[in-house]
């Protein structure tokens, strides 16, 4: 399919994106490099493409399996790309159509320099891993005819005009290719760019299992929320879901990366997740918020305290909105979410809990929940007409006070 420029008109403005086949929705998937590493192998990636399928995931959304950086073994006498032979022996060719089988889709990552960042970083042999730089017509030929479904292009000190070549690249070699990008931080000051450029881009730092690390990736991914649109979705990196924090701060951090319309790719060990960390993975309504065909990233709508926040984002349903409800301090708070004020309407409102998938009653002039340190409330929230508001009286909410100051997320210029 050919790629096109087409003009999109949605809730949050008027902008242009890539129209490629791929991206109407933020991917989801798995990607192997924040529990592996470099330590990745045809094996490991057999298991894990198995592991989608019987554990649920696949069925969940979760489609792309995102083969990340060491995978390569240099480059043949005629350039190509080749798999590292030890660890890939059948080659990639052969892993995408073993992937394909399972229902999956299949991604691979690669640079625009000529190394990887596993070569710059980690150490890995420079001999082995080579990126795109001067390649970019033949890596992208080879990755199609690999049945590629996800190229991730990893900045590592690479050339920025880079993501247009390989963007320009991957149109060539006619197969519909997800075009995932990681602009180094100051590129990504160039952000009005990044629609034209791919169907996501990195807007943070780097992700690990820290409390502090998810909080920053909503800071920095917050401000560029007007970019978001269906082609284009900023991505706040990859799910540390499963990793090592706590529950709950499994359960924000999943929480605001759907509500925030990021890409949601796994990146715990499938094959021995907990219950608990499966059934935050595979909450199917708060998938459906992430997929809304919308596509509208959530903004910042109040700060009640100095550690709770309000997140808002308009569904495709009629008078439909997520809510998140975001507890950044450590110790319980109450959070109150006033319609006419958060969300831009009158009640009455239905509210449903998208954690407990239950319908929590109609509310007359707003919401209120307590939550726990370093958790999220989740809630959706539809307008009632043409009935009579009243609060459900056997929830234990109540109804709210007085809004304090709007602060809304400001893109910058």
């Amino acid at each position: 399919m050919l790629f096109v420029l087409v003009l999109l008109f949605f809730a949050n403005g008027t902008a242009l994106a890539l129209d490629n086949g791929r991206g109407h929705t933020p991917a989801m998937g798995w990607n192997a490099w924040n529990t592996f590493g470099c330590s990745v192998s045809e094996k490991l990636i057999k298991d894990i493409a198995r592991t989608m399928v019987s554990s649920g995931l696949r069925d969940a959304g979760y489609k792309y399996l995102v083969l990340d950086d060491c995978w390569m073994g240099g480059r043949d006498e005629h350039g190509n790309l080749i798999a590292n032979r030890t660890r890939f022996p059948s080659g990639m060719k052969a892993l995408g159509a073993f992937i394909h089988s399972k229902g999956l889709l299949f991604g691979i990552y690669e640079s625009p320099n000529t190394v990887t960042c596993a070569v710059i970083w980690s150490g890995y042999p420079a001999k082995l891993g080579t990126g795109s730089a001067d390649h970019n017509q033949q890596d992208a030929k080879t990755f199609a005819s690999w049945g590629v479904d996800y190229l991730k292009y990893d900045h590592c000190r690479g050339d920025y005009d880079s993501f247009a070549r390989m963007r320009d690249a991957l149109r060539a070699a006619g197969r519909p290719i997800l075009y995932s990008i990681n602009p180094e931080f100051g590129q990504v000051a160039r952000s009005r760019e990044l629609p034209f450029l791919a169907n996501s881009a990195r807007v943070g730092d780097d992700i690990f299992p820290k409390w502090q690390a998810v909080t920053r990736l909503i800071d920095e991914g917050s401000a560029y929320a007007m970019l978001s649109k269906p082609g284009y979705f900023n991505d706040l990196d990859m799910l540390e879901v499963g990793n090592g924090m706590s529950q709950a701060e499994d359960r924000a951090h999943f929480a605001m990366w759907a509500v925030l319309a990021s890409p949601l790719l796994a990146g715990n060990d499938i094959r021995s997740m907990s219950p608990q960390t499966k059934a935050i993975l595979e909450n199917r309504e708060l998938i459906a918020v992430d997929q809304d065909p919308l596509g509208v990233q959530a903004t910042l709508a109040d700060e009640p305290s100095s550690t709770t926040q309000i997140w808002s984002r308009p569904l495709a349903g009629k008078r439909t909105y997520a809510i998140v409800l975001l507890n950044r301090g450590d110790r319980a708070v109450t959070i109150d979410v006033p319609w006419n004020w958060h969300v831009g309407f009158q009640g009455p409102a239905r509210v449903r809990d998208l954690w407990t998938h239950k319908d929590l009653g109609v509310f007359d002039t707003g919401y209120s929940a307590v939550v726990q340190p370093h958790d999220a409330a989740a809630i959706k929230v539809t307008v009632v007409t043409g009935r009579r508001a009243h609060a459900a009286a056997t929830a234990p909410h109540r109804l709210v006070r007085a809004p304090k100051t709007l602060h809304p997320a400001v893109p910058p210029a």
